[in-house]
């Protein structure tokens, strides 16, 4: 866009999740690299949806876990959404969780008929594992996993171990990818490589969702960020993981049809035949921008 670095404040970010309809299998391991996405359709104006986790498909509804974002006070929350498999219009929405901080990336991990839930909660300086209870639709029983300025947690299970991969909170936040261990999902967790990155790269570091096992092998996607905050995806084979770090094979980037919301485009999470994703259109909008400061520092105040 002409103008757009140098008037960047005054344009308006807004996220907005969509499905592509294909098992994630498919997308990450397919020859394709460009993918239709069906958007979510609503009317909410004062806010965006992002990095979204599928809680459960039935009855023609999609539950979608999401991270919500107040322009006003700059700070997002933990939204249940529940949107129609048909016509993909928002049905309802449930604040699950909110905090004093800010809070995105509601990873969720499923364990028997136990959903766990992880959000990014880096402002805090912690992750922390809550419980989904399905009764309240509210997430509980908060457990401190590691003290850590954690950005994007994502795990996986590979030669009886539990590794948690993510950035930070700071100057490695796009770039610097971290690794700590564990015997347990649970924890506690240890970092390995004297808690240093152990990946130091714009565009192969930050998680942009599940670690998937597909056909015996292992797989992530990651943020490219090269030249802006998750501008697209690319997927990578993990090969292996140990103290010495991550072994990691490139395989495509993956990016959405052209849209109203592919001006980035950086999740990416199955659940059985489906695949939520989330994208971002960006608008000159001086006043929105302008108003939605004032209000923000007047709630400051």
């Amino acid at each position: 866009m002409i103008g757009m670095h140098r008037f960047e404040k005054l344009y308006c970010s807004r996220w907005n999740i969509g499905f592509i309809e294909q098992p994630v299998a498919e997308i990450m391991t397919g020859a394709e690299t460009e993918f239709d996405v069906k958007w979510v359709k609503h009317r909410l104006t004062d806010r965006f949806f992002a990095d979204p986790f599928i809680l459960s498909v039935e009855g023609g509804v999609i539950k979608v876990l999401v991270e919500e974002y107040f322009y006003n006070t700059k700070k997002g929350i933990i939204t249940l959404l529940e949107v129609d498999a048909a016509t993909y219009e928002l049905r309802r929405r449930k604040v699950v969780l909110e905090q004093p901080y800010h809070q995105s990336f509601p990873y969720i991990h499923r364990d028997g008929d136990r959903i766990y839930v992880l959000p990014e909660a880096s402002a805090s300086g912690c992750l922390y594992r809550y419980e989904y209870d399905a009764e309240s639709e509210e997430l509980v029983n908060r457990q401190l996993v590691v003290e850590e300025p954690m950005l994007d947690s994502t795990f996986v299970e590979l030669d009886g171990k539990w590794w948690l991969l993510c950035t930070k909170r700071g100057e490695y936040s796009n770039r610097g990818l971290f690794v700590f261990e564990s015997e347990r999902f649970e924890g506690p967790y240890t970092p390995i490589n004297g808690n240093s990155p152990v990946i130091v790269d714009w565009d192969n570091a930050r998680p942009a969702g599940y670690i998937e096992r597909i056909d015996g092998k292992v797989y992530r996607s990651t943020q490219v960020c090269t030249r802006s905050y998750g501008e697209y995806m690319k997927i990578f084979e993990v090969e292996a993981i140990d103290e010495s770090g991550v072994n990691q094979k490139f395989v495509k980037e993956i990016h959405p049809k052209m849209s109203k919301y592919s001006e980035s485009f950086h999740t990416l999470n199955g659940y059985g035949n489906i695949t939520v994703v989330d994208g971002v259109n960006k608008s000159f909008r001086p006043f929105f921008k302008l108003w939605t400061g004032l209000e923000y520092k007047l709630k400051r105040k």
